[in-house]
């Protein structure tokens, strides 16, 4: 039985050596690793929490822009509706006016014997200073609204039209 104590104790001290060896080389290389690798877990979640933090305030910020420009836009488009309505007013008391411009000295007058000369160009010229009073009103009023060169074309034409109503 000593030859297989002896045996046994000898394998023991193998095993036991091996095993240091295997532990003592195995396992700080395997420690290592598991250190590398949590490290790396751990950097790459505050990486991924970073990234994730910028595209948050890009979002929030690509929405401001979104919003500021849907503002801006309804802006505009509240602002060009109300100009095109202005100058639509315009042209329709521009027409008007030279509507009664034009009854000033119509072409193949026509008249009512009953009304004398003089009836008929004060009533002829009180149909053209109303339309005239109505698109300067207007012209003045919403001068705001519409381009400075519209603002002096409108005047230039007022001008004209004093003159024929000067004349007649």
């Amino acid at each position: 039985m000593d030859s297989i104590d002896i045996i046994l104790n000898l394998i023991e001290i193998i095993v036991l050596i091996g095993g240091g060896l295997i532990l003592k080389s195995y396992l700080p290389s395997y420690f290592k690793e598991k250190g590398k690798n949590l490290a790396t877990k751990e950097d790459i979640g505050v990486i991924t929490h970073e990234i994730e933090g910028v595209k948050s305030q890009y979002s929030k910020d690509i929405e401001i822009l979104r919003a500021d420009l849907a503002k801006q836009s309804h802006v505009h488009q509240v602002r060009f509706e109300h100009e095109f309505k202005i100058l639509a007013d315009i042209w329709d008391s521009l027409i008007h006016l030279r509507k009664m411009t034009g009854q000033l000295r119509p072409i193949g007058d026509t008249y009512n014997p009953e009304e004398s000369e003089e009836q008929r160009k004060s009533r002829r010229l009180g149909e053209f200073i109303s339309a005239y009073d109505g698109l300067a009103d207007k012209i003045e009023k919403n001068r705001p609204f519409y381009p400075t060169t519209v603002y002096d074309g409108l005047i230039e034409l007022i001008r004209i039209v004093d003159m024929e109503a000067f004349d007649y």
